[in-house]
């Protein structure tokens, strides 16, 4: 619903001889008056918040060393890609931040030894969950909206801690099932009829109906739906998800999910899965990388046989960053990173390596799993691989605040600095600083 204007929404004159810098204040301050929106925000000091990721390989992709909260997620990929994998390692990085989960599993092929063996078998985690089995779109909508109105209610609760926790909500997928209309249409006739249509009509009105409700909230929401690959006119690739075109304007991200190639070793099985970064609204799109999924026997308490499985992150921080050496354009960044912190190759078949650097002798190499766990304890040397990979460092949320306000407080922190750098632009005689093009020309590597 509109907000009631107010009734007094002139614009009051400064007092002081007006400039052109008062007179645009004094416009922004009648129009937060006419308004009354407590989300119109004067001066550029937007800021992202989020939570740790635990994964160097999803930080590149990502451009970002958090996960962004109040975000809308679009994982895709065609059958076997590990979406709903990915989706559960999703769930587990909030749960180490103390948050919940609400879980749409709206495909009728739920999956809860993988998904707790991801969480790691974590009986706390396990508390943290609520799943409903949809079977309408029309289910999973209600079962979403439910979960934001009411995780906002305790959120605003006078009597709790306010937004200190984040939450997941997730639908698992999105279109795997058919709005009540056409299942009553079924029932009655026997028979299907085509309602592509109706479907995407109603994912797009409720997609319009999510922004507003996630804004300041340190809500994820997540969907995963099927691709399906295709051509175009022309005979060229194309890439089609059901359900049209309004996930794609809402979200923030789209991954798109693909499995390269199984994995088979005597200890171990698993899957590799290829990363594309299809849209990043807050980053570089069409970044890739590749991951592998693993799972093997493992023991419970009770000595009874379980599934364990993991993404194995570790590894691919090393993968991903020897990829470099023979990438197009690519041979100076490489050598840039190899300067930063070298990791030379014993052997690729084993996945063994050294680094001085990292305190790994040359007659002692390590699989690539361990030098990339010993890399993550070396935050200086993640902050120089940062700078080179373009990987922005934003504020990770201060959990002993209410979201808002963190968000509040990080903005304030800009403002400030806006305030430093226009003083100083000023004591200049109002020069902005000049910065230098990339070379047109090329260089050696391209």
């Amino acid at each position: 619903m509109a907000k009631k204007a107010a009734s007094n929404g002139v614009v009051k004159k400064p007092k002081a001889p007006i400039t052109k810098a008062s007179a645009i204040t004094a416009i922004f301050d009648a129009m937060q008056h006419r308004t009354g929106s407590k989300r119109m925000q004067c001066g550029d000091n937007s800021v992202i918040v989020g939570i740790p990721i635990p994964s160097f390989t999803i930080r590149y992709l990502l451009q970002s060393n958090v996960l962004p909260l109040g975000k809308i997620w679009h994982l895709a990929g065609e059958e076997g890609s590990c979406k709903s994998a990915f989706l559960y390692e999703m769930m587990r990085w909030h749960y180490m931040c103390g948050g919940g989960v609400a879980l749409a599993q709206n495909e009728n092929k739920d999956s809860p030894e993988l998904r707790r063996s991801i969480m790691k078998h974590n009986p706390i985690y396990a508390q943290r969950f609520i799943k409903d089995d949809t079977s309408s779109m029309e289910e999973w909508q209600s079962f979403i909206s439910a979960a934001m109105a009411d995780t906002a209610a305790m959120y605003d609760s006078k009597d709790g801690p306010g937004a200190t926790w984040p939450m997941l909500l997730a639908v698992d997928s999105l279109t795997a099932t058919s709005p009540e209309a056409e299942i009553e249409g079924i029932d009655l006739t026997g028979h299907a009829t085509r309602g592509f249509a109706l479907m995407a009509n109603l994912i797009s009105r409720y997609m319009r109906f999510m922004p507003g409700k996630v804004l300041d909230k340190p809500f994820s929401i997540i969907g995963t739906n099927h691709l399906k690959p295709g051509t175009d006119q022309r005979g060229l690739p194309k890439d089609a998800v059901p359900g049209g075109m309004s996930v794609k304007f809402m979200e923030t991200y789209e991954f798109k999910m693909k499995r390269l190639a199984d994995i088979e070793k005597a200890k171990y099985s698993g899957i590799t899965i290829e990363f594309t970064v299809k849209k990043n609204s807050l980053g570089q799109s069409r970044r890739r990388a590749k991951a592998d999924m693993i799972w093997w026997a493992g023991r419970a308490p009770d000595g009874s046989v379980r599934q364990e499985t993991a993404w194995d992150w570790d590894t691919a921080t090393v993968d991903l960053l020897l990829s470099f050496e023979n990438a197009k354009g690519k041979k100076t960044l490489f050598k840039e990173l190899q300067a930063v912190c070298d990791i030379k190759v014993v052997s690729r078949r084993q996945r063994k390596a050294y680094s001085t650097e990292l305190g790994i002798p040359k007659d002692e190499p390590v699989n690539f799993r361990a030098i990339g766990a010993a890399l993550e304890k070396r935050q200086d040397l993640l902050d120089g691989l940062y700078e080179l990979l373009g990987i922005v460092k934003r504020p990770v949320w201060n959990q002993n605040i209410p979201f808002i306000d963190a968000l509040k407080a990080e903005a304030a922190l800009v403002e400030a600095a806006t305030a430093v750098a226009v003083r100083e632009m000023q004591a200049n005689g109002g020069s902005v600083a000049t910065f230098d093009m990339p070379d047109t020309e090329g260089s050696e590597d391209d």
